[in-house]
């Protein structure tokens, strides 16, 4: 099974879509609101502690 994402611009766009290759292979796919996925990329690199160099 494959699993991804899809940002949409629908506020209210929540959901898992599913979708069959023509392999075989079932995907599934989870609906993200555009505004929403905006703040976890931005709350994850806050959250997220600096690398040191080397």
């Amino acid at each position: 099974m494959g699993l991804g994402y899809v940002i949409t611009k629908e506020p209210d766009d929540f959901g898992v879509m599913e979708h069959r290759l023509t392999t075989g292979q079932l995907l599934q796919i989870v609906k993200i609101p555009g505004p929403l996925a905006c703040y976890w990329l931005g709350k994850s690199e806050i959250d997220t502690p600096p690398t040191k160099a080397n």
